[in-house]
């Protein structure tokens, strides 16, 4: 049994009976826990839970941001395991913010080619290792502010099942056994409402980070990413929520940090390793409103594209939509299970199952 399978397991069963047994009534602190039993084509059956610890230091003052531990693991029947932890410390006050993020995960994923097309004709299966770590330090430079340093390394390995076969594009073993290592800053000005939550206001954020031999990098390439969200309150218990992200590379870079279109939480519907290019840029909105009881629903739609090329965009756009409905799990923060279902425009349905909104 791997490594990555023995804690998965063992923090599947310590964090079920603490989350579950968890209160609402302290003002300090709270957790939200969601089981994970799902399916799907890639991953096979997958168990795990999927919990959100938080920590407020200063309950009287309704500015003050959460202290949160983000907790997930999981195990599917296919060889596939994960464990990634999400921390993030607020000090004197909210002016200076400590974020740090590290796991483990072995998955089993699909390998369509570099461009915009992302053929059926091109899927490659493959297994890979991912050891992430990352940390990041921001300060309250002005009024909603925050200028932030930060270091990024990934250990990526996909000298596992179906490395070895010769069927595998050069594209994806020029990324077996990579160590990338970067060092950047970053821009966030951000109004929006404190807690998990969001239901009113804005961020912008730009964060670029350089990839260098320097810091001990096998491969050379620069990231930057641009991205807006914006929440605006309706009737007092919806919320409507816009988001657009745009990413660019340059250099050498490996398959597995390119610019995707897809996955679990910006443009929901598409896989999240169909389309990559190196450069991308997608946006979506969702409508929350609220049902019965811990009950509610959204309704949801997404676009994007990804391009070699900017002058490239235009030609491959790429649209999915759907509806979702929501389990209050915490009250006091909103910490909702969510249930999505999204159909997009290459005529497929993908289903979600998370803990915490998409965006």
């Amino acid at each position: 049994m791997s490594f990555c399978h023995s804690v998965s397991i063992l923090l599947i069963f310590v964090i079920s009976p603490i989350a579950l047994l968890a209160a609402e009534k302290e003002d300090r602190w709270g957790v939200g826990f969601q089981p994970i039993i799902g399916y799907d084509d890639d991953a096979s059956w997958t168990f795990g839970g999927n919990s959100a610890f938080y920590y407020n230091p200063h309950p009287e003052d309704e500015s003050q941001e959460l202290d949160e531990l983000g907790l997930t693991t999981t195990v599917t029947l296919n060889g596939g395991a994960n464990v990634h932890f999400d921390i993030t410390k607020n000090m004197n006050g909210n002016a200076r913010v400590l974020n740090t993020v590290f796991g483990c995960e072995r998955y089993i994923d699909y390998f369509y080619g570099t461009d915009e097309n992302g053929a059926e004709s091109a899927k490659e299966k493959y297994t890979a290792i991912d050891v992430p770590f990352h940390v990041s330090y921001s300060f309250n430079a002005l009024e909603h502010l925050y200028v932030s340093a930060h270091y990024d390394f990934l250990y990526h390995d996909i000298s596992g099942e179906g490395a070895e076969d010769a069927l595998l594009s050069n594209e994806l073993m020029e990324s077996d056994r990579t160590h990338c290592s970067g060092a950047g800053i970053g821009i966030n000005y951000k109004t929006t409402n404190p807690g998990i939550y969001k239901r009113t206001g804005y961020q912008v954020s730009l964060t670029s980070t350089s990839y260098s031999s320097a810091l001990l990098s096998s491969s050379i390439f620069e990231y930057t990413s641009l991205g807006w969200r914006y929440y605006v309150p309706v009737l007092s218990t919806c919320v409507l929520g816009l988001q657009l992200r745009g990413e660019t590379t340059h250099g050498d870079v490996p398959v597995n940090y390119l610019p995707s279109l897809g996955g679990n939480k910006l443009v929901r519907g598409f896989s999240g390793s169909r389309y990559m290019a190196e450069n991308c840029i997608s946006g979506q909105a969702e409508f929350r409103f609220p049902m019965v009881w811990r009950l509610g629903a959204t309704v949801f739609v997404g676009g994007g594209e990804v391009a070699d090329s900017f002058k490239d965009f235009g030609s491959h756009l790429k649209m999915a939509g759907g509806l979702g409905f929501r389990v209050m799990v915490q009250k006091k923060q909103n910490i909702n299970i969510r249930f999505d279902l999204a159909y997009n425009s290459d005529g497929e349905l993908m289903k979600y199952i998370k803990l915490k909104e998409a965006f």
